[in-house]
């Protein structure tokens, strides 16, 4: 059953970077809609990956590719200094999709050493199809973050969702718009 996980995961890997690769450009996100709206996100570059200590049971992917900081350090458990998911430029996204559907109850956001360039206003979405996207919890003006702090986001009304999407779309680092995540924990 392990090995039947591994595969599928490596079969959508192959198929979402092909059709990546097929679409020869880069489109950046657009913005989400309204609360309990579907949203279709566009297709930016891909940028796969998975904790190597865990198993296959997502992939995670990022608006951002080619940078040593991977959207897998960001679910680790790991808020090294060297050890974290940094953009620049707003808006960007986090999507996670699931083998199998699988119901969250919220998340967490931790910061590592240099808290100010969390994200500040944020979007996170849920869907079964990976077009059709049900807003699940909306954060704005989450500023004033502390050194290796976890702040916790319960979803009202948990339902089981096979995709879901973090659309970051505003920070708290003056310079330049760069953020930095040093871990989500799913819940």
């Amino acid at each position: 059953m392990k090995a039947r996980r591994i595969f599928v995961a490596l079969c959508l890997a192959v198929v979402s970077i092909a059709l990546t690769c097929c679409k020869g450009e880069q489109t950046a996100s657009k913005p989400a809609a309204p609360a309990a709206t579907p949203v279709a996100p566009s297709v930016a570059e891909v940028k796969e990956g998975k904790p190597a200590d865990k198993p296959a049971e997502a992939i995670y992917s990022t608006s951002v590719s080619g940078h040593e900081h991977g959207v897998n350090k960001v679910f680790d458990q790991s808020v090294a200094p060297n050890d974290f998911w940094e953009a620049a430029g707003y808006p960007q996204w986090i999507k996670i999709a699931y083998i199998e559907a699988k119901e969250l109850k919220g998340y967490e956001l931790i910061t590592g050493e240099l808290p100010i360039r969390m994200p500040k206003d944020w979007r996170f979405y849920g869907s079964n199809d990976d077009i059709n996207w049900i807003l699940l919890d909306k954060q704005s003006g989450q500023s004033g973050w502390k050194v290796n702090e976890k702040r916790t986001y319960n979803i009202e009304k948990p339902v089981k969702y096979k995709y879901y999407r973090f659309d970051l779309t505003d920070g708290n680092a003056p310079e330049a718009k760069i953020f930095r995540i040093y871990e989500i924990t799913l819940l």
